[in-house]
């Protein structure tokens, strides 16, 4: 917790060092994101949980980027582990295009996503016809030496089991893969492209499709890096769902990935109502927490009211009270 909020303030200072317009909204916004945090006693005794967390959603905000990648992964693992998929397959793919400069990288990244959406939305393509479903996801990575990007997409998709069989006209070899992919993204060269089967989906290879966007340690040391990609990644779907992957998610209600509330609102509301559980109040002080304890409230009324929590987390922050950790 504290080892993101300490990257929150080290972005806070390069954002500043940047000629964005709004580099000083997003350096506050950064120093603001993680500040009080405020828990609840686990009723069952188990961790305390986290019911109140002020967060800037910034797409290169190191904390909250962190719960985006969080999110995603559960979200596909509870997508794929759904008995919709049992009985089908898995592949993975890895879809490239070659290092760019920094100039370049927002062009190259639509052309990846339109190269994507051109080869699993229209109805007839090979890609909508061999795969069940699909789920992507939009890395970038920077080459300090070189200083060039490295923009590519990470994807999974679902096949019926007999795929892989000599007699499916509808499989896509690896050569066939990196062919397709020239032609959507209009390459006159043969990018390189990865495909690969999966015996059993577990939790390590869905990490692997779902990872961090881009890696802080690539911008926090550069100015110029971040500005880059903040240019870059604006605006831009950095996950997608389609067929069976979009339905299953769709069913199952799962929370949108660029959401950046960490709890259920049902589960924030009954922990404040109830009278009889304390709640645990760090502030982000000197490069470390402050650790309060609110006792319960004599009247239950009094907590009815969501920032009444956070008005007595800053009124303690203001007089002093907390114990540092």
């Amino acid at each position: 917790m504290a080892a993101k909020k300490k990257g929150n303030e080290i972005a806070a200072c390069v954002y500043q060092r940047t000629n964005l317009p709004d580099k000083d909204k997003k350096a506050f916004k950064l120093r603001l994101c993680g500040k009080t945090l405020v828990f609840a006693e686990n009723p069952t005794g188990g961790s305390p949980i986290l019911i109140s967390a002020m967060r800037c959603g910034l797409r290169l905000c190191p904390s909250c980027s962190w719960i985006r990648t969080h999110r995603t992964f559960e979200n596909v693992y509870s997508v794929i582990t759904d008995r919709a998929f049992a009985g089908k397959q898995f592949i993975f793919l890895t879809l490239t295009v070659k290092n760019c400069r920094g100039e370049l990288l927002e062009a190259e990244i639509k052309r990846l996503l339109a190269a994507w959406s051109k080869l699993t939305n229209v109805k007839k393509s090979s890609f909508r016809i061999a795969f069940l479903g699909t789920f992507r996801a939009l890395e970038v990575t920077y080459n300090k030496f070189e200083k060039t990007y490295h923009p590519h997409l990470h994807a999974i998709a679902a096949v019926e089991s007999g795929y892989f069989r000599k007699s499916n006209k509808n499989y896509i070899s690896q050569p066939q893969l990196r062919e397709k992919w020239r032609d959507a993204c209009g390459l006159d060269y043969l990018p390189q492209c990865r495909i690969e089967r999966v015996r059993n989906a577990t939790g390590k290879q869905v990490a692997e499709v779902a990872k961090y966007t881009v890696k802080s340690a690539d911008y926090l040391n550069s100015p110029a890096v971040l500005e880059t990609l903040d240019v870059a990644l604006h605006r831009k779907r950095l996950v997608a769902y389609g067929g069976l992957f979009r339905e299953v998610r769709n069913k199952l209600v799962l929370p949108d990935e660029e959401q950046i509330e960490e709890f259920p609102r049902q589960t924030v509301e009954e922990l404040i109502r109830n009278p009889y559980i304390r709640k645990i109040i760090c502030e982000w002080q000197m490069g470390g927490y402050l650790v309060s304890l609110m006792r319960p409230s004599a009247d239950p009324a009094e907590w009815l009211e969501p920032g009444r929590v956070i008005g007595e987390a800053l009124r303690r922050t203001a007089t002093g009270g907390g114990q540092g950790v």
